[in-house]
């Protein structure tokens, strides 16, 4: 949980960021639809950060800057776009009803604590080595490069 609050708030800073230059740039009579293009590419980026860079690297930044990293459940390879979008989709649903799915993760039999997202993408969260801030900000942005 730790992780995706340093996430959001990475993503927040990112999305004032682009709020100010929008709001402070004249930008003449294409503001508006530089705006909206501006505000349509944050959130598809917002959107794709989480698939792709746990996908494609198995973490987020914050993964990286706490030390965990999500893999294949049985050879510890990164999971792919497909299922990293799968345990999202999952996680999402786990708060209906009343939050009571993030609770799954306590009832797991197996001794792995793997809750109900983790085990609908064939997943584990493991601990890594902790990387720096910017280093991970580096690192996750160049895995999502094609």
């Amino acid at each position: 949980m730790l992780a995706r609050l340093l996430d959001s708030a990475l993503l927040t800073f990112l999305f004032v960021l682009i709020v100010l230059v929008i709001l402070l740039i004249p930008f003449g009579n294409v503001g508006g639809a530089i705006g909206s293009v501006l505000k349509l590419a944050m959130i598809i980026f917002a959107i794709a950060y989480e698939f792709v860079a746990v996908g494609r690297l198995g973490q987020t930044v914050g993964r990286r800057v706490l030390g965990i990293q999500v893999v294949d459940h049985l050879n510890g390879a990164p999971i792919g776009v497909g299922r990293a979008v799968l345990r999202v989709f999952v996680f999402a649903l786990m708060g209906l009803p009343f939050y009571l799915g993030y609770l799954s993760y306590f009832f797991d039999g197996s001794g792995e604590h793997r809750a109900w997202h983790d085990k609908a993408a064939d997943d584990r969260v493991v601990r890594v080595p902790k990387v720096p801030l910017g280093r991970s900000i580096r690192d996750v942005l160049s895995s999502m490069t094609p």
